[in-house]
């Protein structure tokens, strides 16, 4: 049995464009934007920017090169002037934590800006050089309350073990993609893509988040299901697959 809920197609639509020289600040600005009624918040970390730059010329003028972190912030209303109300609540809530900002309404430009965040990330695989953004840490979910926390515990991660990392994702729903920059040809890297793996879910665990936001649990999360939802759970899961 499934109960389907829909929702009206909404008849004015505007996205703001935040710009960050941080991502703590960033992180900061996430739940206070959710509070002002966005209907969606995506993350484009510095990585994903120049990639979309360096690939397509046609991006230039919607990115800015000189942001740690961009988010494209929509927001709808059943009129105009409900749109520019939410508008204004979230420019204001926000304040300097961003250091730059545009409003869109032009139809054309909001496709734009949503297009080169998805055209971007395909274009994450083909790094020059060994050590590629590896996706074992990218499903991770917590409370956009306690975003700055995971990044933060994420970046101190990456200090530990030398290891940059690509971010974006959909940050209201405090999911950050994360892919650390590894070369898997490496047993050394091998050995810190596991230990990096182990203490980014403790640090999600312990924030009360999930390990899989969004592209379900597989073999990458594995070894982890019993942390995360308790023998007891993890034996009935057993005896159904076996069913």
């Amino acid at each position: 049995e499934v109960t389907l809920r829909s929702v009206e197609i909404p008849k004015a639509i505007a996205v703001v464009q935040f710009e960050f020289d941080s991502l703590d600040k960033m992180a900061s600005a996430v739940p206070v934007i959710v509070d002002c009624g966005a209907a969606a918040c995506e993350l484009m970390g510095k990585d994903l920017i120049q990639i979309a730059r360096d690939a397509f010329e046609q991006y230039h003028d919607i990115l800015n090169p000189n942001s740690v972190a961009s988010l494209l912030v929509e927001f709808c209303s059943a009129n105009e002037s409900g749109v520019v109300s939410k508008i204004d609540n979230a420019v204001a809530a926000v304040g300097e934590l961003c250091y730059d900002k545009k409003i869109v309404f032009d139809p054309a430009i909001r496709a734009r800006l949503f297009k080169c965040r998805k055209d971007a990330v395909p274009l994450l695989s083909r790094r020059k050089g060994l050590k590629q953004p590896v996706p074992f840490i990218e499903d991770v979910s917590v409370d956009s309350l306690k975003l700055g926390e995971y990044l933060a515990g994420l970046q101190k991660i990456g200090t530990k073990y030398k290891v940059e990392m690509v971010y974006y994702g959909h940050a209201g729903d405090g999911e950050i993609h994360v892919r650390p920059l590894l070369d898997l040809s490496d047993p050394a890297d091998l050995k810190k893509m596991t230990e990096i793996a182990e203490e980014v879910f403790a640090l999600a665990l312990s924030l009360g988040g999930s390990l899989s936001g969004e592209h379900a649990d597989g073999l990458i999360h594995a070894a982890f299901m019993e942390k995360h939802f308790g023998k007891e759970y993890c034996d009935i899961m057993r005896e159904l697959k076996k069913i």
